[in-house]
């Protein structure tokens, strides 16, 4: 058995430390843990693009996550954590495909080297790497999004900076104009984030079931499968894009969204989330309507090959709507 190079130490006072090991040789866990189901999921799943649309990456460390894989210690979680969810890291994916899986591969080697603020200090991402690894994911903007939108939101707000600079002179600029100009990289992302796809361009869905427990993966599979011949017959297997398992032992399905969809998923809402309650029944036992969301817009989903509970289930619900 292999020693971590950090061991998390929660003090008298209800605050929590990392602590090096004494010997300096311990394991760091990295963020990426399987570079090929990374690659794997740029090729196959993500749908086709424009040459002026992109996707938004972002690495997440989310409290929910790890209170859900490890309840004994909910409590230290709180305290470490006031917040829910934490951005280690967010970038734009643009160009050719065939770069994606090495472009995001060297961003989250280079993430490992650089640390985050949580609560009055900054931790190294390598620590939060090694002592979280439940609750770090890699999410994706399933939907791209429009990056000449995206531009044209940034433009805009530059025009905006330089109106108001004009006006107040350089030396009486706001701490929040400072934090703008300097941190133009992040503003970019955030403008290509909230831009949309441009009118008759495919749009998705993502139905988000949310286990009220972990379901583990040998069950998660069984009902990929059994969703599949669902799916099939009331004809929205062809419409499935990706389905994967998530962090907390739940499931995401993406769809492309037609008539077909819009009449199964939108019109009959209630009875289509019911009936896949229903199937996930064996494995969860029983869950609300609210559990299962349907969410348009962002389509946030999770990228394989980071959460080691995040698992590409697509190819197991089309076998079995095949069957």
């Amino acid at each position: 058995m292999t020693t971590p190079a950090y061991t998390l130490i929660v003090n008298e006072s209800d605050s929590a430390a990392f602590e090096i090991l004494a010997d300096g040789k311990g394991e760091i866990t990295p963020i990426l843990k399987d570079a090929t189901v990374l690659a794997a999921f740029f090729e196959k799943r993500l749908p086709e693009y424009h040459l002026d649309e992109g996707f938004v990456l972002a690495v997440l460390l989310r409290r929910k996550w790890l209170i859900r894989r490890h309840p004994e210690h909910e409590q230290v979680f709180r305290r470490l954590f006031s917040g829910k969810e934490i951005c280690l890291d967010r970038l734009v994916l643009a160009g050719e495909r065939s770069r994606f899986a090495d472009k995001t591969r060297a961003s989250l080697e280079g993430l490992m080297f650089k640390t985050r603020r949580i609560r009055d200090r900054e931790w190294p991402v390598e620590a939060l790497s090694t002592v979280f690894p439940d609750g770090i994911s890699l999410l994706i903007t399933f939907e791209p999004r429009s990056l000449f939108k995206g531009a044209s939101l940034l433009f805009k707000e530059l025009s905006d900076f330089f109106v108001r600079a004009a006006s107040t002179g350089k030396e009486k600029l706001s701490s929040s104009d400072l934090a703008f100009l300097q941190h133009l990289d992040k503003e970019w992302i955030t403008t290509v984030h909230r831009s949309v796809r441009e009118r008759g361009r495919p749009k998705f869905v993502l139905v988000d079931m949310d286990t009220p427990g972990v379901v583990e993966l040998p069950s998660l599979r069984e009902f990929a499968a059994r969703v599949g011949a669902w799916f099939r017959g009331i004809g929205l297997l062809e419409n499935l894009r990706y389905a994967c398992s998530t962090p907390c032992g739940g499931v995401h399905l993406v769809f492309e969204i037609n008539r077909r969809a819009e009449e199964k998923i939108f019109r009959c809402s209630e009875e289509f989330r019911r009936d896949l309650a229903e199937i996930m029944r064996p494995y969860a036992g029983k869950m609300a309507l609210e559990d299962i969301e349907i969410k348009t817009g962002q389509v946030l989903t999770h990228v394989p090959g980071v959460n080691p509970y995040v698992k590409d289930l697509t190819a197991t619900v089309q076998k079995g709507g095949e069957a």
